[in-house]
């Protein structure tokens, strides 16, 4: 655990700040909490941090493959069916590109793929 306590805050708060190195990187934050609530606060805080971390590795179609297993625990196997469908398309679309390198210009240029690929409107509207 890496945190300091900074100073007493009035009616058994404190300030306490958060220091973590995560592969070269220092990320800090600073938060008034009571003593008992900190480690719990510093745990959350630090779970976000690595879990952010690692999303930023995750490609497209890696991301598309765990919706897919998603839509077959969870959802009819028409609707998995319809997914299934585009899945191909997708992922030869989106081959490599990592998530945080999406941006709304690619989503477009996806969309209007996808409708050069399927004419009818209904069709591409229905694309998950």
């Amino acid at each position: 655990m890496a945190f300091h306590l900074v100073k007493k805050g009035k009616y058994g708060f404190h300030t306490y700040r958060f220091d973590l190195m995560l592969e070269g990187v220092r990320h800090r934050k600073r938060v008034k909490a009571l003593p008992s609530q900190v480690y719990i606060i510093y745990a959350e805080w630090e779970k976000t941090i690595r879990l952010n971390k690692t999303e930023q590795n995750i490609t497209l179609s890696s991301l598309f493959h765990k919706y897919l297993d998603f839509c077959r625990q969870n959802k009819t196997s028409k609707e998995t069916l319809k997914v299934n469908t585009y899945a191909g398309f997708f992922n030869n679309f989106f081959k490599g590109k990592k998530v945080n390198a999406l941006s709304l210009e690619r989503m477009d240029d996806f969309i209007n793929a996808l409708s050069r690929k399927y004419p009818n409107p209904n069709t591409y509207n229905r694309a998950p």
